[in-house]
């Protein structure tokens, strides 16, 4: 790990300043390749493949995170060795500040992690309303992701049994097609199905009065909801 990347996971804001502004001076600024010095920097890894935004933002240094995104907004910031880009590292760990500031400085930024799940899959899963809307607004797409297992937003909303209100926001930005799409490593079952057999009977509600003929679906073994519902 460099100095630089060793005080952006420390929180040191002045002393990563100084270092960028070196690197700016640095041969008067000017480009090797395609890229500056101090982008070069900016975008340097470690052994795990970890930038310093990526350990600024583990570290929760909101004021190093903001610097950082700054000085070099069009990266990307791709995935490290356990597949963790910043901002689903924010997501995962409940950074809502991070999230937020994230995307309203960065539209072009990666946001995948852990077993591909992306940033809206980590807002849902904690149960995050504020989270989950700000990531809706910024990429409204994402509703339609799938991680590695298939598994959408919205069968997480309703395995963990989400506020109504994310369910709803889910709902809106969703295409059909996902609610009625079966999770093959869990028996087949739909979004329906996985609150019922939760005991999620709010979110069983919702489903049904917005798509009443889920209810016709079955999972590999041939239950519908009404088989699977939890007294």
């Amino acid at each position: 790990m460099s100095d630089y990347e060793m005080k952006a996971r420390e929180g040191h804001l002045i002393v990563v300043e100084n270092l960028i502004e070196v690197a700016k001076q640095l041969h008067g600024d000017t480009e090797r390749g395609d890229t500056t010095v101090c982008v070069a920097m900016l975008r340097m890894t470690n052994e795990d493949n970890d930038t310093a935004l990526h350990e600024a933002v583990r570290y929760h240094h909101p004021k190093v995170v903001k610097l950082l995104i700054q000085e070099d907004p069009e990266f990307i910031y791709g995935a490290n060795n356990e597949g963790n880009t910043p901002l689903y590292m924010a997501a995962d760990w409940g950074f809502r500040d991070l999230v937020q500031m994230i995307q309203e400085i960065c539209s072009s930024l990666a946001h995948s992690g852990f077993k591909g799940r992306m940033a809206l899959h980590a807002a849902v899963i904690l149960n995050e309303q504020v989270m989950t809307k700000k990531t809706l607004e910024w990429k409204r797409a994402l509703t339609n992701e799938l991680d590695e297992n298939g598994w959408s937003p919205l069968h997480f909303a309703a395995y963990v049994g989400c506020h109504p209100t994310i369910l709803r926001q889910l709902l809106e930005q969703s295409d059909r097609d996902v609610v009625y799409l079966g999770v093959k490593d869990h028996g087949n079952r739909t979004t329906l199905h996985i609150a019922a057999s939760r005991g999620h009977v709010d979110i069983v509600k919702l489903l049904v009065l917005r798509f009443p003929d889920c209810c016709e679906k079955v999972d590999d073994k041939g239950n519908n909801v009404l088989h699977l519902i939890v007294p």
